[in-house]
């Protein structure tokens, strides 16, 4: 079965879409909860609830709301999120595409506090994997405990600020070169570790701060620091040049 629309289609309730194709816009509104699989770009407004094991084949947005997810969220596009929040719950985000999140200047986010925007992670097995690139405009919520790993660039503006917990890890796994551009001072990573597999590995824009580090081999490399940083020497090595 295919259903195609043009306009966005504003749900209250339940919807479940089950091997249906879809094309166009879903808005979930109010109570609106969104079930199994959607084929197609979804868009959750005011204090939406999004629980379960849900899969979209789309875009996903978050404005004005605070989604929380109680199992395994799955997205093969990217997932934006303005003056909204995503929690995870013991549970798992999966998006293959960049995670953006901004803070919509003019309009107010009560339901993160503190007109933050972003993600919450508070427990250990919470985990967001992210295949494409991360972009953070906006402070970001709590972020304690839990697993990041990022496969794109990371990416902070002046608006944007996260701290992270001693123990929340933030990974960079990505196959090529990755970039670290932070433009906060104030922003700290908890247990940083690189398992970048290129040869360029990671290229800090500046400096970076954060509670302990696990560099394992990979490339690093600071604007402005000649040579590598981050890791101890526990043997002789051998490099050509410096």
């Amino acid at each position: 079965k295919t259903i195609s629309y043009i306009t966005p289609i504003i749900v209250k309730g339940a919807v479940k879409s089950n091997n249906v194709n879809t094309s166009g816009l879903l808005a979930l509104k109010d109570s609106g909860n969104l079930i199994d699989t959607y084929h197609g770009d979804v868009k959750v407004l005011d204090m939406s609830k999004v629980f379960g094991k849900i899969d979209i084949e789309g875009d996903f947005t978050i404005t004005q709301s605070r989604v929380k997810c109680d199992d395994t969220l799955n997205i093969s596009g990217d997932l934006t999120i303005e003056n909204g929040g995503l929690v995870l719950n013991h549970s798992k985000a999966i998006i293959e595409g960049n995670l953006n999140v901004n803070s919509v200047s003019g309009i107010s986010m009560t339901t993160m506090g503190n007109g933050q925007s972003g993600i919450c992670m508070v427990h250990e097995d919470d985990l967001l994997i992210v295949q494409g690139d991360y972009s953070i405009c906006a402070p970001q919520p709590e972020l304690s405990l839990g697993r990041l790993k990022v496969s794109g660039n990371y990416s902070v503006d002046n608006y944007g600020k996260f701290v992270m917990g001693e123990d929340f890890i933030c990974e960079f796994n990505g196959t090529k070169k990755q970039i670290i551009q932070i433009n906060t001072a104030e922003s700290t990573f908890g247990k940083l570790v690189f398992t970048n597999t290129s040869k360029e590995g990671i290229d800090c824009q500046s400096a970076i701060a954060y509670k302990s580090m696990e560099r394992n081999g990979v490339h690093v490399s600071i604007k402005g620091v000649e040579g590598e940083f981050g890791w101890t020497l526990k043997s002789d090595e051998e490099y050509d040049g410096d």
